[in-house]
């Protein structure tokens, strides 16, 4: 018989607060500098041919904004393991230097000059999701809580599109056989499932490490 769903909220445990500041070295601050003056220039027509780079400025930024908040709005489950900002990186960097490369619609100072734009967008995003606690829920999400003490939190699986037997294939692949084994089951920012056994149960994976060999 499988277990019922409780229909009831939950949060994960809260972190200790923490002093949220920035820190770079050197070396890092030169070379974001230099990172970040490239937009900077071409937005103040410092530099520029015509209103071509200030053209790719501005495209680069609204494909950013436009994939961050797509990416978001599918679900946390369907990014695969990484972050909505890595998988914008992945898709935009290799476009913008392929064309560059082969000659196609875009000049190699133009392909600098947007990927200089997207990694300081990312830059930026990073620095204010760090500094700002609600910033970072909503660029990066929560963790959500899919099972605590054993039992399935209907809310939360229906909100994430968490079927009980994808938690469950998560639980067999980790060596739990029961879900009462399972304190909590918490699908992280990521996509991934995080699970913690109750208090006694040992990590199936472990046992079989420290046993000792026939």
């Amino acid at each position: 018989m499988a277990p019922r769903m409780k229909k009831q909220a939950a949060a994960p445990p809260e972190l200790p607060k923490l002093s949220r500041s920035l820190r770079f070295g050197w070396a890092q601050t030169v070379g974001l500098g230099l990172l970040v003056l490239v937009p900077v220039l071409v937005l103040f027509k410092v530099w520029g041919q015509g209103g071509a780079l200030m053209e790719t400025v501005i495209r680069i930024a609204f494909i950013y904004v436009f994939l961050m908040i797509a990416l978001r709005a599918m679900g946390k489950r369907e990014l695969s393991k990484m972050s909505a900002i890595e998988l914008v990186m992945l898709l935009l960097i290799p476009e913008l230097f392929s064309q560059a490369a082969i000659g196609e619609d875009i000049s190699m100072t133009n392909a600098v000059v947007a990927t200089a734009t997207l990694l300081t967008l990312v830059l930026l995003t990073s620095i204010v999701s760090h500094l700002y606690t609600r910033a970072h829920s909503v660029i990066s999400g929560t963790p959500t809580v899919l099972v605590r003490s054993g039992r399935y939190i209907e809310e939360n699986m229906n909100r994430e599109r968490i079927a009980p037997e994808e938690l469950l294939a998560e639980m067999h692949k980790a060596g739990y056989e029961r879900l009462d084994q399972i304190k909590w089951a918490i699908l992280e920012d990521d996509g991934r499932i995080s699970l913690i056994p109750v208090e006694g149960e040992h990590d199936p994976q472990n046992l079989d490490d420290d046993a000792d060999p026939a």
